[in-house]
């Protein structure tokens, strides 16, 4: 299936979360985000939020911390099944600039 929402980010303000997409189609997702621009000090944490019923707000599902260069660059989440929304949200915490990081949304 082709991607439901890709790009790059590069976080404007190291330690402030951002949204970076958010889906609003019912399935089942997972998040790859390369981190090939990591270096030794960075840190970086990804967000998957959803909501559970319609009226409810989007609570966090997953969260995956990395820290430094990556020796195997590109992450994986688990598979989040959404009924209503999937919000993908970053921030690098730490870092002396902040790196850009390919990103893609995909359908199961």
């Amino acid at each position: 299936m082709p991607a439901q929402a890709s790009g790059t980010v590069t976080p404007a303000v190291i330690g402030t979360e951002e949204t970076v997409s958010t889906v609003s189609v019912e399935g089942v997702y997972v998040l790859s985000v390369d981190t090939v621009n990591m270096v030794n000090g960075d840190e970086v944490v990804f967000n998957i939020y959803t909501k559970t019923l319609t009226g409810s707000v989007s609570a966090l599902a997953y969260t995956a911390t990395y820290k430094h260069a990556q020796g195997v660059p590109v992450k994986l989440s688990i598979p989040v099944k959404s009924n209503f929304e999937y919000v993908f949200k970053i921030n690098q915490t730490v870092g002396a600039a902040a790196r850009a990081f390919p990103w893609s949304i995909d359908a199961l």
